[in-house]
Order: C-alpha cells, then sequence, then structure tokens
C-alpha cells in the first residue's frame, strides 16, 4: 500500500499534495471518494474536491477518524473556503442494476468531473495536464481521459483533498440516512447509517426489506419475505 512506503511518522494527511505539487506545472489536485459502499441501504454518495498549492483545511483528516460532529465542522471548513466541491448519488436500483463497483466509479467520475468543469469556468486557461485526480482505492475511474488520474490506497489518510472529498460525501450520505430514518424507523438508520449491524440485521429479520434496500446485497435479499 501507498502509505507503507513510507515511515509512520511521515505519513500524513496532505504528504500526497506536497509530493505532487513539487511539479511546478500542477496546478490543482482533486481528490475523489465515495461514501456507503458497504451499506445495506439507501443511495451511494461520491465527493470531489479540489485544492491548489499550499492549501490547508483546518480539522480536515480521514473521516472514518472523525466523530460526527468533527465531520460536520470539517464540512462547514470545506464550505467557508469556497472550495471547487460537487457530490453524486448514484441510486439504489443503479447499484443493483451495475453492481456497488461500479456505482462507486461513476460517482466518483460524475462528481470529479463537476469539480473540474468548475475549476476550468474559474480557470480558462486551465489545461488539462496541470490537474491530477487522485482517486481513492486501488483502482482508477474507468475511462476517464479528461486528466492524468492515480488511484491511491488509502488516500483519504494521505491526500487533503481526498479526505475533503470524504467529508463531503460522508456528512451528506449520512444527513440522507437520517431523513430515512423518519420514514422508516424500525431499521435504525439514524444509528448504524444502513450498515450491517446487529440491531439493522435483526430488522431485517423481522420486517423484510423496503424499497431502500440493495436488494442485489445478500443479506437483503435473503430476508425478503
Amino acid at each position: 500500500m501507498v502509505k507503507d512506503l513510507f515511515p509512520p511518522e511521515e505519513a500524513y494527511t496532505g504528504l500526497l499534495e506536497l509530493r505532487a505539487f513539487k511539479d511546478a506545472q500542477l496546478r490543482f489536485v482533486i481528490g475523489a471518494d465515495e461514501a456507503g459502499r458497504g451499506c445495506l441501504a439507501g443511495p451511494l454518495h461520491a465527493g470531489a474536491v479540489a485544492l491548489g498549492p499550499g492549501a490547508s483545511v483546518p480539522g480536515v483528516t480521514d473521516s472514518k477518524q472523525l466523530r460526527a460532529a468533527a465531520r460536520e465542522r470539517a464540512l462547514q471548513q470545506i464550505e467557508t473556503l469556497d472550495l471547487p466541491r460537487a457530490l453524486a448519488c448514484i441510486s439504489v436500483d443503479t447499484i443493483d442494476r451495475i453492481n456497488i463497483l461500479e456505482s462507486s466509479l461513476l460517482g466518483m467520475a460524475q462528481a470529479a468531473g463537476s469539480v473540474l468543469d468548475q475549476l476550468r469556468t474559474r480557470h480558462p486557461d486551465l489545461q488539462p495536464s496541470q490537474v491530477l485526480l487522485l482517486v481513492d482505492g486501488n483502482m482508477p475511474l474507468r475511462g476517464w481521459t479528461r486528466c492524468p488520474q492515480k488511484a491511491v490506497v488509502q488516500g483519504d489518510f494521505l491526500s487533503l483533498a481526498v479526505a475533503c472529498a470524504s467529508i463531503v460525501a460522508k456528512v451528506t450520505r449520512d444527513r440522507a440516512m437520517q431523513q430515512l430514518h423518519q420514514e422508516f424507523p424500525q431499521y435504525h438508520w439514524d444509528e448504524n447509517k444502513a450498515y450491517g449491524t446487529p440491531s439493522h440485521l435483526a430488522a431485517l429479520r423481522a420486517y423484510g426489506p423496503c424499497p431502500h434496500h440493495r436488494m442485489t446485497y445478500a443479506p437483503c435479499r435473503d430476508s425478503e419475505k
């Protein structure tokens, strides 16, 4: 893994930007990440955020290391700084039709494309070679040709842009699951966010799936009454 290339004391959020911007031609790094891939219900959300050289976003690190309140504060920082950012939402129907991997890649491509459009609006002279897209995970985006890209395992730990994208996706998805909880409180989505927790699995066995469940996922399919 990329993280293993560096001693623990040298690995930190923003390391990849520090190294990438040593290329004097590079003007922006776009980070892309998703939230909800492992959930049993609800849409998948993908976020993308662009950063320039020397960018600082206080409070942002890997979203999995932050409590919900800290993630909300981090999103406020991203919004206050008016960073180019975008969100894509992939529906349950699409997830069940094309599978979760393709949905993740699709969502990140949509969000990254929107951010790139924003950058070109703000900077009409921007060239594709002056932007680097960092995609969280071990797979690059399929068919992406709009700028150079690199898949980075544990990108939300090593890249500030990916960490920001993770915050955008995670906070937005958590809010969406809070809303869906009002419609289907029996699944306790306000607490488990639709992950396969014991409370969620017990509710599936007791009540069966609802229209928001991903029926290609075995726990949902097997609980259908």
